[in-house]
């Protein structure tokens, strides 16, 4: 198996097809020729909502998990209204939050959490700056199974180095704790796990954006997210790994309608402590009738932290590559 980055790949496999006609008393207009199937918007596009919005989670999820020790993760103090207040909360120092009503106040759910990046560009943890708010209702503590969590996006604006500008993030996030029991990070065997739906509003069902220039990313999923080692050291991310499965859809910047596909059996591995997915099989099967369908292999050789993977259209040959 020839190994080539990914890059390569779709070079490599948008050479052209050569055709060949049998020769005929009277020459013929040659036919069209027919494109070969290397498009590789859909799954550039899903891997950009995927990861844009994954990151959402991971800090509504984190947040809440800490609720009670929110404290330690910035400054934070309750008014005399019962209206909480803090700055960094884990996002970045320039993030400042308030909590309605306040953490302290045990009894009365939902609480609201506003998180506010402000309009000139915040840095974050993650080196990436934002603006804009992000708004989180808790329907109860996040800890109790069938708490849900639902985030709104308001004039949110993510930084992209390699697009060269900030580009508008719309819509709702929902996540459900599933976890038996609730999470309980004292008991190892307390896997928590999470449904997570990203839509276009709360209850609604069409498709998130982010504004690219001309043509936004449309997209929407419904996934299941579980965290089967780390959730009890919560002051060590690095030993944290996650899978993820389920399904989702949407319109890529050349307005092409796609399905994706993660399966329970073949479901996504990533462990903080690699830089690479480890494991799992991602689907995104463009609905046009000239493309098939392509899939990521993210285990193989062998399901380890290495930065190898494989692409397949179809049935053809899969082509080793090596993320970046």
């Amino acid at each position: 198996m020839k190994k080539i980055y990914l890059y390569s790949v779709f070079l490599f496999m948008t050479a052209g097809v050569l055709m060949v006609s049998c020769k005929k008393d009277k020459p013929e207009p040659a036919p069209a020729p027919v494109p070969a199937d290397t498009d590789s918007q859909s799954a550039t596009d899903n891997s950009m909502a995927e990861a844009e919005f994954s990151q959402v989670v991971a800090d509504v999820n984190n947040i809440g998990i800490n609720e009670e020790g929110i404290q330690k993760q910035g400054s934070y103090s309750c008014d005399t209204n019962n209206v909480g207040h803090g700055t960094g909360l884990g996002l970045g120092g320039c993030v400042t939050a308030t909590v309605t009503p306040c953490w302290s106040d045990t009894a009365t759910w939902p609480k609201t959490v506003i998180w506010d990046f402000g309009t000139v560009g915040c840095l974050g943890w993650d080196g990436r700056f934002r603006k804009g708010t992000i708004t989180v209702q808790f329907s109860a503590p996040w800890r109790n199974e069938g708490a849900v969590a639902t985030v709104t996006l308001q004039n949110y604006y993510v930084y992209h180095f390699y697009l060269g500008g900030y580009l508008l993030h719309t819509g709702s996030v929902i996540l459900t704790n599933l976890t038996p029991g609730g999470i309980d990070t004292s008991l190892s065997a307390n896997i928590p796990k999470i449904n997570i739906r990203v839509n276009d509003a709360p209850g609604m069902s069409g498709y998130a954006t982010i504004q690219t220039t001309p043509n936004a990313i449309q997209w929407k999923s419904d996934r299941t997210y579980e965290q089967i080692a780390g959730h009890t050291t919560a002051s060590d991310v690095m030993d944290d790994i996650v899978t993820l499965y389920g399904s989702g859809s949407g319109i890529n910047r050349k307005g092409q309608n796609f399905d994706v596909t993660v399966l329970q059996t073949t479901k996504i591995r990533k462990a903080a402590s690699c830089q690479w997915v480890e494991d799992g099989i991602i689907t995104v099967d463009p609905t046009s009738p000239d493309l098939q369908p392509r899939t990521i292999n993210f285990g193989y050789p062998n399901g380890n932290c290495d930065s190898l993977a494989t692409f397949q259209i179809g049935s053809g040959n899969p082509i080793e590559f090596i993320m970046q």
